[in-house]
């Protein structure tokens, strides 16, 4: 039996793409290929077709304009090399001259020769087996080349007397092969194995003219219809051919009373006719026939499709003839009709095609019915004939021929279950390309203007920056050249769609901003407010995020309006990648498929585009619109901001924009398919706001350091001039313009940068900068393993061979903005920004009795204007939309307007857009998220007043009560209060407004959380959806009466003196330090728990932070009073940062702004005093970090003044055991003023000069050490005057360096990440189990040990064994017993390219040195010195208790939010372990942050938990 390549050759619309999809579910056996000649055809220089004749940009497009008849029989050899087998479905006419031109063989075509091995063989491997090779000349083949001989295949060559060429190239001018209707030779055609499939004209026809006509004619470009491709006379040609040149029978598919009879040479290849009718009414038993005809089993799982990699696979194959195929793209399976459709009489569907597409396109679709319907009959019936002529010959009479009787024909309709309701058209690949190069530069070749300076430095121009059109596009909105009619006034939006506006934060302890949420099926849009703590606010609301693709910030960029959005975008970022992780490989597979199936493997170019375009596909895009400074203040961030695959584009919105030439009036600064956007960017009107707060100079300011890159070095790739400065500038651009470009060129690659952690440089020894981590490859097995010998610049360890400078090693690259270490300046903006948006306009009712009068055709031209679009009546006059629609309805919209104080509130009233009609239509609400004491203006009231057909939602301090907002965490700590009241109390909150303030205007109300604005079909406020207050006696009766007993039995089993002898061991006073759990969650904040943030207050002392995680600040409100937060801010000495994760420290600018706010009345240092002369030990306050930290929070102070001049900023160096070195405080020195000293010993002074005994924090003593977690991840241990120590762990795996300065601490604060059973996930993650923490706490013999940072909702508690000899946990999970057994863990890199021990760590600059490398770098396998046993994560089968046997009298408690326990009362906690595993018990495990999957699909609804809202 044949096993050649399956050839089906068809008509357009004959349900061929859904047989095709049939044989797709086979593609590990099948390489279907989907009509691939078509390229040549319509686009080709060997181009038939005349469609596209005169489009030469359309050709061009397409990406198939050099396709050739021997390129794509070169791609469709390819594919059968690769061992499958090929399986054509393609369109007869592709191959046959149109209008019944004779056929000639094909310029590329023409010289033909096998290739090796014989027919069997080619055959067994089911390929074509043919090496095509093009001999003829110009002059030979009589094809021009360009129409002018210059040798490219695209014309006809000259004719004698110089005639202009034909159009299109066919005719061409080379030989024709007898009898053969094709342009293909025999020579190939013999290889395939045909079938032909058809279907009745009077269903095809039709199909195809819709496909030609409005709407689906934006997408397929087939305009207008054309008679000629109905294709059927083609087919019948080829189908003759083969038969009666033995390519095909003279068996007949299905008819074994003609196969058995030997009567001529047999082909081997069955006669095989499917009529689509057939088909559809008998799919399998059709496909089983046929299956066996070609030689392929058939399989019953290949008529269903309904699975997401074979609709990628579809829609990926489809693609290039966009719009013709949906419904098939958009099948899951193939299933016989369940009844007949009864038949129609010519008249009855000539009625319908009046109806669907006017009486001139019926008649035209009738004609070419009755034209295609003899044909048809022919090649349906053309297997009987062969059946009935073998049986006249078996009897010796042969068949007398009969009139042909018209069949009855049953409409076919295919019975497939769409799995998608509607299509989004891609774009195409031209506009999806993406330049990787950010910006490009030239050096001046016509000389510069030596006495030009720089405006920033003063040095001498150096090369001139060329940005390109599409680097300075990004100065405009985005994506306004994809939506410049949705921009028009008058731009009729005729598809309506719900939306609506719901609030999910008001001012609260929990949420300071007003964030609210614009609702569309396809997207969402998030306006107001990204403060701290909103998106933990949007997970308690269920608020679902990854349809999110604009952000539309208002106010003023400042952190209370900004400190939620870098983690945001993290949490945004990791979201996306996780849902595109598992289809990324996939991604990679579909663009080589792509590529085969397009016939361009070999064009590198295009390759790459389809993988560009595939890793696009997966990714999610963010748009953020601000004030301006946003840009500056996510750059400042690109030391420990890295993520792949989303790209930020960030706009900012300048004050007085001009606008664009040709641009109209009023036309919205922004707009896409469903709203339009009004910016207003408002100036306060007071001077001194404008002045008075204005900061000192960043420390970072000044010149760039000659050790580091400025950021146009880093993408600029110039060269830096001799004085070690690279400054570039740009014609054309303002200087402002320039900056801001370069800015976003830095954000750009912090989100969406090719960096990779896999590719290393080869590296000389002698030039590696330290800290680095080097690797070699070993000789003889080849693989790379960590260098380990002498350092540069560093002195030989015992043992060690004399550094060879001549040795090359391979070292990372750091990510981009590691290398960036200053921006352009910037300072303080008091812009703040307000928005109108509004849906755009909706169409009218269509009129049908106007259109009757108008003459306006029945059917598609009613349609026609229904959807906006001019049609010609039937006296040939122009009819509009307008004519016969009703009255057009303005699109509902609201304004939201963000009024930081009373300075902002004249200018934003006397904005002209309020009384802007081309604005203000449409428009029914405005939300007022107003600054302390604006709200109850006098001016702002009136204006209520005088807009009183608005309706105002107002949302500010006064008239928004306290309420809780993180309900689930509120009510997880009223029932640990009811089970251990004296750690746990109700969070601070307040459920009702003032009764002082003022009413509202009748026509406005407070904002509250949930509430809900809709804004189509009408506007109305949905006050009923608002979320209610938490209500404390509700939630504490759901707590059983089972845990309220055993809590009262541990409340009364508490005596003193069981403690009084454990708390009479440690120092004065200790007992009496009190912590403070604030965020006891890991990675992001949830619903439970917030991110890191410990509280420690010491009496006769002060207090200290240990992190500052995300809102922090929000905690501390919650747990403490008013009057007690006042105190502790006075009292605040220490921020403590242990390393530069988010979740660790996007709380400390909140924090150090309260604190002055409150200690310095927001009054920065007088100019031209030093921060460590005006250091006082009773109102100052220490941020002690890495320098990482102190670069990025100086930097920020550009921004806003926060506070920074008020601050003493101190690093910490970290000790050595090694090197017998202890930590050595000191002030913070910037790196550029390091590098500026120009040798080591220069440094090592500066910073000698800079250097602070702990004395002067009032500490006994404070050292740290590196950790193995990330970069420049540190663990402390702080003595206080009266020997109370505290040590604290911050992330990492268990130390032993850590135990070592902790030796005697008071209390250990240790995260436990991960429960003991998930080892293998904290090895991998570089954290800690529960017992690896309590094992640290024992090695350094601390007294107590509070665990926190964890990844669940409830973590095991561990009861405490108190025994002798070593520790041993009671699930067999070994735990250090001493100093000596503690883990030795070392200090290994992560991701995050951590320090290592050799380097200068004491030196680390605040961004990561450049590595000097030669050549590109290479994708390595790099070894990991992590442990090997990888221990798989696995469920808990629930809360429970973790015994642990020590040696000690150590005691633990396991911490959760908004607990406040004194070290003397830590004993205490051991006797509510009983009540408390009985309350988790009793509580449901937790829920993963509810962002929505990529592919849409809605997760399955949990159960409701206690204490959690229905709005979830």
């Amino acid at each position: 039996m044949s096993n050649k390549p399956v050839f089906v050759a068809t008509h357009p619309r004959a349900c061929s793409t859904a047989f095709e999809r049939v044989f797709m579910t086979r593609r590990k056996s099948l390489q279907t290929i989907h009509e691939p000649f078509g390229d040549a055809f319509y686009y080709g220089p060997e181009r038939m077709g005349s469609r596209f004749e005169g489009d030469e940009e359309a050709r061009a497009k397409s990406g198939f304009s050099d396709s050739t008849f021997k390129t794509i029989l070169d791609r469709i050899d390819r594919e059968a090399a690769e061992g499958k087998r090929v399986f054509i479905k393609d369109i007869t006419y592709y191959l046959v001259p149109p209008e019944h031109q004779d056929a000639r063989v094909a310029p590329s075509l023409q010289r033909v020769k096998r290739g090796v091995g014989t027919e069997e063989e080619l055959n067994e491997a089911g390929g074509l087996g043919l090496c095509l090779q093009r001999t003829l000349s110009t002059r030979d083949s009589g094809v021009a080349m360009n129409g002018n001989g210059n040798g490219n295949v695209n014309g006809h060559a000259s004719s004698p007397d110089h005639s202009p060429p034909k159009s299109p190239p066919f005719p061409y001018d080379t030989p024709a092969e007898p009898s053969n209707p094709t342009v293909v030779p025999r020579e190939i055609l013999e290889r395939f194995h045909f079938t032909f499939l058809i279907r009745h004209p009077k269903f095809a026809v039709p199909s195809y003219y819709r496909c030609c006509i409005p709407p689906l004619v934006e997408r397929t470009g087939f305009n207008p219809f054309m008679p000629s491709e109905a294709g059927y006379d083609e087919l019948r040609a080829l189908f003759d051919y083969c038969k009666e040149t033995g390519l095909v029978g003279p068996r007949v598919c299905g008819r074994e009373e003609a196969n058995n009879v030997p009567y001529g040479k047999d082909s081997g290849i069955e006669i095989c006719v499917i009529d689509a009718d057939d088909l559809l009414d008998d799919p399998e038993g059709i496909l089983r026939k046929y299956c066996g005809s070609i030689g392929l089993e058939f399989r019953e799982e290949m008529l269903k499709w309904d699975n997401e990699e074979d609709h990628v696979y579809a829609k990926e194959a489809f693609e290039k003839w966009n719009g013709f195929h949906d419904d098939a793209i958009y099948s899951k399976d193939l299933k016989p009709r369940a009844h007949k459709k009864q038949p129609k009489t010519d008249e009855e569907m000539y009625a319908e095609w009046v109806e669907k597409y006017g009486e001139v396109a019926a008649k035209t679709i009738k004609q070419t019915v009755d034209d295609n319907i003899g044909t048809y009959e022919y090649l349906k019936h053309a297997p009987n004939r062969i059946v009935s002529a073998v049986q006249s010959l078996l009897s010796g009479h042969p068949t007398k021929k009969q009139p042909t009787e018209t069949p009855t024909v049953q409409p076919v309709t295919a019975e497939w279950d769409t799995k998608i309701s509607n299509y989004v058209p891609r774009e195409s690949p031209k506009d999806r390309w993406r330049k990787r190069h950010i910006l490009g530069t030239r050096t001046n070749d016509e000389g510069a203007d030596e006495s030009k300076t720089n405006l920033h430095s003063g040095v001498a121009s150096g090369p001139e920056t060329i940005f390109h059109e599409s680097r300075i596009a990004k100065l405009s909105p985005p994506g306004q050249d994809v939506f410049k009619k949705q921009r028009k006034l008058h731009h009729v939006k005729y598809e309506s769609m719900r939306s609506w506006v719901q609030v999910l934060t008001t001012p609260t302890a929990d949420t300071p901003g007003t964030t609210l949420l614009l609702h569309f099926d396809n997207k969402r849009y998030l306006v107001g407010s990204l403060a701290e703590g909103t998106q933990r606010a949007c997970v308690q609301m269920g608020a679902r995020l990854l349809k999110v693709s604009e952000c539309f910030i208002t106010g003023r960029t400042e952190w209370r309006n900004t400190g939620g959005l870098i983690g945001m975008i993290l949490t945004l970022a990791d979201a996306a990648s996780s849902s595109a992780a598992a289809g990324a490989e996939e991604a990679k597979k579909r663009a080589l498929a792509k590529g085969k199936r397009l016939g361009c493997l070999e064009n590198v170019e295009r390759m790459q585009q389809f993988e560009e375009e595939a890793k696009r596909d997966a990714s999610n895009k963010l748009s953020l619109f601000s004030a301006p400074n946003l840009n500056y203040t996510l750059a400042t961030a690109r030391r420990f901001v890295f993520r792949k695959g989303m790209p930020v584009d960030v706009h900012e919105i300048e004050e007085g924009r001009e606008r664009v030439e040709g641009e109209e009036k009023w036309a919205p600064y922004w707009a896409d398919e469903n709203v339009k956007v009004w910016a207003m960017s408002i100036l306060p009107r007071s001077e001194a706001s404008s002045t008075a707060s204005a900061p000192p100079a960043s420390l970072l300011t000044g010149t760039v350091s000659p050790r580091k890159r400025s950021i146009d070095e880093v993408y600029e790739r110039s060269e830096p001039n001799a004085n070690g400065n690279t400054m570039v500038t740009a014609s054309g651009l303002t200087p402002a313009e320039r900056d801001q470009l370069t800015v976003k060129a830095v954000v750009g690659e912090m989100f969406d940068s090719s960096w990779r952690l896999d590719t290393l440089h080869e590296t000389p020894l002698s030039q590696v900068k330290l800290p680095a981590t080097m690797f070699v490859r070993d000789s003889s097995t080849n693989k790379l393993e960590r260098y380990s010998g002498p350092l540069p610049g560093q002195p030989l360890k015992p043992g060690q061979s004399p550094l060879d400078p001549s040795m090359t090693v391979l070292v990372r690259k750091p990510w981009p903005g590691a290398l960036v270490e200053s921006l352009p300046p910037t300072k303080p903006r008091k812009e703040a920004v307000s928005y109108i948006i509004r849906n755009h306009v909706q169409r009218g009712k269509f009129h049908p009795e106007r259109a009757v009068q108008l003459k306006v055709e029945k059917g598609f031209k009613w349609n026609q204007l229904s959807s906006g679009n001019s049609v010609q009546n039937q006296d040939g006059d122009t009819i509009t939309p307008d004519m016969v629609l009703g009255e057009s309805k303005e699109g509902g919209g609201l304004a939201v307007v963000d009024l930081p104080d009373l300075d902002y509130l004249g200018p934003l009233l006397a904005r002209p857009e309020w009384r802007e009609p081309k604005v203000m239509a449409g428009v029914g609400a405005v939300v007022w998220i107003c600054g302390p004491g604006v709200s109850d203006d006098t001016r702002l009231r009136d204006f209520m007043s005088e807009y009183e057909h608005l309706e105002h939602i107002v949302s500010s301090p006064e008239y928004c009560p306290n309420n809780i907002a993180l309900d689930s965490a509120a009510a997880a700590t009223v029932r640990l209060r009811q089970v251990d009241p004296a750690r746990y109390t109700v969070p601070i909150h307040q459920n009702e407004t003032p009764a002082s303030m003022p009413p509202l205007p009748k026509n406005a109300r407070a904002a509250q959380r949930g509430q809900m604005i809709q804004l189509e079909p009408k506007i109305e406020v949905q006050d009923k959806q608002g979320v209610p207050g938490l209500d404390i006696a509700a939630t504490e009766s759901e707590t059983s009466q089972e845990i309220l007993q055993l809590a009262g039995e541990a409340q009364e089993s508490i005596q003193a003196a069981e403690t009084q002898h454990w708390t009479s061991s440690l120092p004065e006073d200790a007992s009496q330090a009190e912590i403070v759990t604030l965020g006891t969650g890991s990675a992001l904040p949830s619903k439970y728990r917030n991110v890191s943030a410990t509280l420690l207050r010491v009496p006769g002392w002060g207090s200290m932070l240990f992190d500052a995680g995300e809102n922090t600040l929000g905690q501390l409100k919650r747990v403490l009073p008013a009057d007690e937060l006042k105190e502790v801010l006075r009292e605040l000495r220490i921020i403590w940062i242990s390393h530069m994760h988010a979740d660790h420290h996007l709380g400390t600018v909140g924090v150090i702004r309260a604190w002055y706010e409150e200690v310095h009345g927001a009054r920065p240092l007088p100019a031209g005093a030093e921060p460590k002369t005006s250091f006082d030990t009773t109102n100052s306050l220490a941020v002690v970090s890495e320098p990482a930290m102190m670069s990025w929070l100086a930097e920020y102070s550009n921004v806003e003044d926060y506070g920074y001049s008020r601050i003493a900023p101190l690093n910490l160096s970290v000790a050595t055991a090694a090197r017998g070195t202890k930590s050595r405080l000191g002030w913070f020195v910037p790196p550029s003023v390091l590098a500026a000293q120009g040798s080591a010993q220069g440094r090592m002074e500066t910073l000698a000069a800079n250097a602070a005994p702990p004395s002067v924090l009032n500490l006994q003593d404070i050292q740290c050490v590196a950790v193995q977690h990330c970069h420049g991840a540190r663990a402390v241990s702080i003595t206080f005057p009266f020997g109370f120590k505290a040590s604290y762990s911050g992330d990492c795996r268990p130390s032993q360096a850590f135990s070592q300065i902790g030796k005697g601490s008071t209390v250990c604060i240790h995260e436990a990440t991960f429960d003991d059973e998930l080892r293998g996930d904290a090895q991998a993650k570089n954290h800690s189990t529960t017992s690896e923490a309590l094992g640290v706490a024992q090695a350094m013999g601390a007294k107590a040990c509070v665990l926190t940072h964890f990844s669940q909702r409830y973590q095991k508690l561990p009861v405490l064994d108190h025994g002798a000899g070593g520790v041993e946990a009671g699930n067999g999970i070994a735990v250090p017993g001493d100093t000596g057994a503690a883990e030795t863990a070392t200090v290994e890199e992560s991701a995050d390219l951590e320090d290592m021990p050799e380097g200068p760590l004491e030196d680390a600059a605040a961004s990561l040195p450049d590595q000097v490398s030669a050549g590109e770098g290479q994708q390595v396998s790099i070894p990991s010195s992590k442990h090997a046993n990888g221990t798989l994560a696995r469920s808990s089968s629930g809360p429970e208790a973790v015994k642990f046997r020590i040696a000690s009298d150590m005691k633990v408690c396991v911490a959760f939010d908004y607990m406040r326990v004194r070290v003397g009362e830590i004993p205490q906690l051991e006797k509510f372990t009983p009540a408390l595993l009985k309350l988790f018990e009793e509580e449901e495990k937790p829920e993963v942050m509810n962002v929505e999957p990529a592919n849409g699909k809605k997760a399955g609804k949990n159960k409701k938990q206690k204490g959690q809202r229905g709005n979830n």
